[in-house]
């Protein structure tokens, strides 16, 4: 399957090589019918003038091996096929004056056709349809005088035959090429659209191994982390004589044991990178609440593979106030903190802190310096937005919204 694609990457070199291929044998066989035809007239003397006559043989068979030499690298350029066309125009014109009065008689005894034939073959393989046409008009003249002894209507009309039929495989050998080079196009894009796929595939598979491979050293140390250290604040977090003696250890210990049960708590349903700093800011904030006597829960789902470094630092301190308005008006201990993807927005995130302490009226409630400017004023200033709900009796929710 891969050889096959690749080998349609370089069809057009194929394509030219075979068309170059029908070229050059049509070329040779023109050349062996002219030595045969000159060593005939010299043996029947059919040549008026024959060293003349040598001379046009010569001059034709010697440009036909330097064009059989130029072909053999690859199609001949654009001056090769006008220069044949001009060496066998003159050489017709020549043979003309050098032959006999009966040499022309019988055209295939001057093997002009099938040197006529593979010039205007030559041209039409690979040049264009207007420089095909153009060595026609050169040739065909040039080949009607020349075998063209008498102008009676059987003469011409059989001269005028022999040359349409060679124009009409120039024309039909022009078509093929045309539709070959345009075939073989199609299929090297279709081999170049195949590989540039598969390449892409190859891409998301590593990138999906490799994602795989950091989800599983992702799970082991969690597993390491729940098993050990979570395992023993928790224990040592217990009321006593279960867990540790001195209430300050206890409450410290279950703080902590919060604040790594919510770094372990993080989702990545789509398999990409969460954003480890802004989940580690939100974290440290929580274990500064926790030196202050509050306990701060987390849960982290799947976050934006990037966030910019002020939209960062504006959720953070955004919690931090919120937090801080938990600790001095809630009269509460406990808080939690859900840290999320906004919606169906992979770039968009969302903070909420929730309390279940003594809550407000937002209606009759004075607003303060922390909700206008250190919690909703840091988020317009990135281009984000907070929202506040509250129930007297039944706790308050902060919502962080980014973008707004």
């Amino acid at each position: 399957m891969t050889a096959g694609v690749e080998d349609g990457l370089h069809i057009e070199r194929h394509v030219s090589a075979v068309l170059t291929a029908v070229a050059v044998t049509a070329r040779a066989v023109a050349l062996i019918c002219a030595v045969i035809s000159l060593v005939v007239g010299l043996r029947e003397g059919q040549f008026a003038h024959v060293r003349l006559a040598v001379a046009a043989y010569a001059a034709v068979g010697s440009w036909a091996l330097v064009y059989l030499a130029r072909a053999r690298g690859g199609p001949p350029a654009l001056w090769i096929s006008a220069v044949d066309v001009a060496v066998l125009a003159a050489a017709l014109t020549t043979l003309r004056v050098a032959g006999g009065a009966g040499y022309f008689d019988d055209v295939s005894n001057s093997a002009l056709e099938p040197f006529v034939s593979a010039a205007l073959v030559g041209v039409a393989i690979h040049a264009s349809t207007r420089q095909t046409l153009a060595a026609c008009a050169v040739l065909g003249p040039a080949y009607l005088a020349a075998v063209i002894t008498r102008l009676s209507v059987a003469d011409v009309a059989n001269a005028v035959g022999d040359l349409a039929w060679q124009v009409g495989i120039a024309l039909v050998c022009l078509a093929g090429a045309r539709r070959l080079h345009r075939a073989a196009a199609v299929v090297s894009a279709g081999a170049r659209s195949v590989l540039t796929e598969r390449e892409r595939l190859a891409e998301d598979r590593g990138r999906d191994l490799e994602r795989r491979r950091q989800h599983a050293d992702r799970r082991r140390r969690h597993l390491e982390l729940h098993d050990g250290p979570l395992a023993l604040l928790t224990a040592m977090s217990r009321p006593a004589p279960v867990g540790h003696p001195d209430a300050r250890v206890r409450e410290r210990c279950a703080a902590n044991a919060d604040l790594l049960r919510g770094l372990l708590s993080e989702k990545d349903d789509s398999g990409g990178e969460s954003v480890p700093e802004l989940r580690l800011a939100l974290v440290g904030t929580g274990a500064d609440c926790a030196a202050l006597g509050l306990r701060v829960r987390y849960q982290f789902g799947a976050l934006p593979p990037w966030l910019p470094e002020p939209v960062v630092e504006a959720l953070r301190g955004a919690t931090r106030a919120a937090l801080n308005n938990v600790l001095a008006h809630a009269g509460t201990r406990t808080a939690w903190v859900t840290v999320e993807a906004a919606g169906d927005d992979p770039g968009a995130v969302t903070v909420d802190v929730v309390d279940r302490g003594a809550g407000f009226d937002p209606g009759t409630a004075t607003a303060g310096v922390g909700l206008p400017t250190a919690i909703a004023g840091r988020m317009a200033e990135v281009g984000g937005a907070a929202e506040v709900d509250s129930i007297p009796g039944h706790g308050t929710w902060v919502r962080l919204r980014w973008p707004a």
